[in-house]
Order: structure tokens, then C-alpha cells, then sequence
């Protein structure tokens, strides 16, 4: 008890006062690695959170190629182990030092470019005194494990002083704006009691054959439902809360399906969390709900605004929500083949956007963002787009994502311009789909000058026999 008192007073005397998160005009920031990057990092992404830490996206990197991604605030992209704070509209270019450390940059802004170097010199620094215990090489008794648990516990209070002086001093000497300050210190607060948990997330087994997983897990919930400056929950914080919601609730709250399971998560929640991580978790679990068209009465949307305290939290559930019911309404009225447009999230059949390329040859692109070969097809699908670019062919792209986030995301990370981009409503249910016997993509098919099927699986675009097959139509309409 004495412990979590101590934990209670270094957090609260350290946080800030509540904020908001400062929306800003929304604009792509491009990331670009070299060569040498790719060299020495095995899994070439981007990680960060968007809607407040309430979904989690990625983005691929390829060599010496630009990705775009539309922010509207300072973000946080993990490239593990290293995190950077990218702003709205910037150009970060990414390589790796001779130390085969990964290094951020931000093209032409030297200001930034001084930021980013001070966090990552940070970040090196912070791991290398943060609490460690001895890597896992065997199971160890019980006894043991407690041991680990104590050293780290009598460790922190004096790391948390000594992360936070050497971060103030470091950002003197690096001449950091106070803003990015506030983000680094938002960063290292929600990073303080990590090796505490991940104690417990490395030694489950004997901490449940002992009955005192779940005791461990709750005994890190006083530190957490403190937080109350939104920065710390949006920069890392929101990990650690969905980790151990997800350990202490029956169920994870990504995987419910029901409304009886929805209603015992929020009374789970509203049990165990308190003030910003309660909001956080009750939004998650709307936000996965809607997206995974539970079913939602009345009743238990009311009780989701009850319970959440947060306007921007409430308003992002508010949006969600009320675009799955534009979306159904809509799609009422339009039976079948039904498609979401990039450009203006209206709601379109497929009849109706090839009627509007009649006259020309139509190839559509079925694909979806978590597709590894149709993302690899698109660079050169693009280089084929460019070959016809004055001819009479319209390339139309048709996502088969379930996730509207992660598609608009990812059209505007592989920049596919937003007149030709959209995405099939519940594709499980369209005739076209079924009729074609699409199964697997990338899947690529041809229509002539009348919307009129010319081979409805044609080769991809990487085998010049589509090239072939094009120009063959063009010139014998």
C-alpha cells in the first residue's frame, strides 16, 4: 500500500492539468527510407494511433519510395524500438546512423529535425537506465519472479527522477520548443511503469499457477485511472490500459460481438477504470463494436454516453456512429453492389460508377490495405495508369477492407486518387462478388467501351500481357 501511495505522489506531482488535443488542418506527411534502413530493419513499418489512441494503424515502407499519410495532429510513428512526433504536412525522411541506430529527419526544417534527434538520443538513453530484470532463459519458480518484482518496484521512484532530469537537461541542450517537451514528457510518463508490466506480461504462467496475476494487474490500475493530461493516454498510455483491461475483464474488448457482451464490458469498465482510461476503454469498445456491426439499441448507446465523460471521446463514437447509419440508410434504398466513394463517403452501386465511364475501357483493381501482393502491384499498376494516361481507360479501385479507417488510410498512404477509389459496403453480401467467384485478390477485370465484361480475370499488372490486352481493346473498340 505504502508502494502505490509513492507511485500515486511521483505521478500526480509530475502530470499536467487536462488537455485537449490540438486539432489542426489536416495534410500528408510523407515518410521516405533509404537503403540503408532497409538493411538493417527486419520489419519495414510505420505504427501510430489515430481518434485518440483508439485504433491502431500501419504503414508500409519501401526503398527509396515516398508513403503518405493524412494527419490533422501530432502523431506518434513507432518503428520499433524507436517512437518519433510528427506534425501535420511534414517531409521525415528515415536512414540509420553508424551506431545502426534508426534515425528521423524532417526535410528542410532544421528546428524539427534538432526534436527529433533529442528524442531518439532520449530514447537510447532511457532504456539503458530504466528497471531491467534478467532476460527469460528458463521458467522460474515463483519466489523468484516476486524477487524480480520488488527490485523493480525499489528502482522506480529513483529512475522516474533521474528519466526526468536527464530529459529536461537533454532538451536544453537540444533547444527543443516547450511543446515538444510536453510531448516527450507525455512519452516517458506512460513508458515509467512499463517494466513493472512487463514483468507481469513475461511470467504469466506462474503468476496465474499462483493466483496473483490478476492481483499484479490490478495493483498497476491506481497509477493508470491517474492519468488526466490526454497526451499521456494518446502517446502510449492507451497501450498500457487496453493491456491490462484486456487481462482483467472476461473478455478482450476487440472480440465482442453481442450486445449482452457489450453491456457487461461497460460495466466492467465503469468498475474498474476511472477518468480518462474509463473513457478511452468505452470508446475502444464502441468503436469496435460499430465497426464490427454489432447491434446497438438505443439503451445501449445511452449507456455508453452516461458512462463516458470525455467530449472528444463522445464525439468521435458520435461520428462513427452516426456514418454506419448514413451508410445503412443509404443502402437500402441501393440493393445491391453497393460501394463507399473516397472522395465524398456517398454511397454509389457498382452499375452506377461504370455507367459514368461509358465510353472508354474500364479496369478495376479489387485489393484491400491489409493485402500484402495487391499493395506490391499498386507501384506498378500506377506506372501502367501513367502509359494510358491519354487514352480512353478509367482505372477504378475497389477495396474489399472491412475497416473504413484503415482503407481511407491506406488510399491516401498509396496516394490512389480519391475520384476512382471505393469501397464495397459488407462484400460479403454483393451479388457481383459472388457471380465472379472472387475469392482471393489482387484481382484485376476488364470492361469495354459499354461496362460490358472483356476477361474477368485478367492478368496482373506486373505481366505485359495486360498491357497487351489493353492496347488490343483500344484499338478495336
Amino acid at each position: 500500500m505504502v508502494f502505490v501511495k509513492l507511485f500515486l505522489l511521483l505521478f500526480i506531482f509530475t502530470s499536467c492539468h487536462s488537455s485537449r488535443i490540438v486539432e489542426q488542418k489536416s495534410l500528408f506527411t510523407t515518410f521516405e527510407a533509404d537503403s540503408l534502413f532497409f538493411l538493417g530493419v527486419k520489419n519495414p513499418k510505420l505504427y501510430y494511433k489515430d481518434l485518440l489512441g483508439v485504433t491502431t494503424l500501419s504503414i508500409n515502407l519501401s526503398p527509396n519510395k515516398k508513403v503518405s499519410v493524412l494527419i490533422s495532429k501530432p502523431t506518434m510513428f513507432q518503428c520499433f524500438p524507436i517512437n518519433c512526433i510528427v506534425y501535420p504536412g511534414e517531409n521525415v525522411s528515415i536512414s540509420i546512423d553508424k551506431n545502426e541506430e534508426i534515425t528521423f529527419e524532417v526535410k528542410g526544417n532544421e528546428q524539427r529535425t534538432r526534436e527529433l534527434k533529442f528524442q531518439n538520443v532520449f530514447q537510447m538513453m532511457d532504456q539503458k537506465i530504466r528497471p531491467q530484470f534478467p532476460n527469460r532463459t528458463r521458467d522460474y519458480p515463483i519466489d523468484t519472479v516476486l524477487l524480480f518484482e520488488q527490485k523493480i518496484k525499489s528502482e522506480i521512484p529513483g529512475y522516474i527522477k533521474t528519466s526526468t532530469d536527464m530529459l529536461d537537461s537533454l532538451a536544453l541542450a537540444y533547444k527543443i520548443s516547450n511543446t515538444f517537451k510536453m510531448f516527450s514528457r507525455a512519452i516517458l510518463k506512460s513508458n515509467q511503469f512499463s517494466s513493472l508490466h512487463y514483468v507481469y506480461y513475461v511470467y504469466p504462467k506462474v503468476l496465474k499457477e499462483n493466483n496473483l496475476y490478476l492481483q499484479k494487474q490490478r495493483e498497476l490500475l491506481p497509477v493508470f485511472n491517474n492519468i488526466t493530461n490526454k497526451y499521456e493516454m494518446y502517446f502510449g498510455g492507451s497501450y498500457y490500459v487496453e493491456s491490462i483491461a484486456n487481462e482483467i475483464m472476461e473478455s478482450n474488448i476487440r472480440l465482442i460481438k453481442s450486445e449482452d457482451g457489450l453491456k457487461e464490458a461497460i460495466d466492467s469498465i465503469n468498475n474498474n477504470f476511472k477518468s480518462l482510461s474509463k473513457d478511452f476503454l468505452l470508446s475502444k469498445l464502441l468503436y469496435n463494436a460499430i465497426y464490427k456491426r454489432v447491434s446497438l439499441s438505443k439503451k445501449i448507446l445511452q449507456y455508453y454516453y452516461r458512462s463516458c465523460e470525455d467530449a472528444e471521446y463522445k464525439s468521435i463514437v458520435k461520428k462513427i456512429y452516426s456514418e454506419r447509419i448514413n451508410y445503412a440508410t443509404k443502402s437500402k434504398r441501393k440493393k445491391d453492389n453497393r460501394l463507399i466513394a473516397l472522395s465524398n463517403s456517398k454511397i454509389y452501386t457498382l452499375e452506377e460508377i461504370i455507367q459514368r465511364q461509358k465510353g472508354k475501357l474500364v479496369l478495376l483493381d479489387l485489393w484491400a490495405s491489409w493485402c500484402a501482393p495487391c499493395l506490391e502491384q499498386m507501384p506498378i499498376m500506377k506506372k501502367l495508369h501513367q502509359q494510358f494516361a491519354n487514352d480512353k481507360i478509367s482505372f477504378i479501385y475497389l477495396s474489399m477492407d472491412r475497416e473504413i479507417l484503415q482503407w481511407k488510410h491506406k488510399s491516401g498512404d498509396i496516394c490512389i486518387d480519391p475520384s476512382y477509389s471505393f469501397l464495397f459496403e459488407n462484400f460479403e453480401k454483393q451479388s457481383f462478388l459472388k457471380i465472379h467467384n472472387i475469392e482471393e485478390i489482387p484481382r484485376y477485370i476488364l470492361l469495354d467501351q459499354n461496362g460490358k465484361i472483356i476477361n474477368a480475370d485478367t492478368p496482373g499488372p506486373d505481366d505485359p500481357a495486360l498491357k497487351n490486352l489493353i492496347e488490343q481493346h483500344l484499338q478495336n473498340p
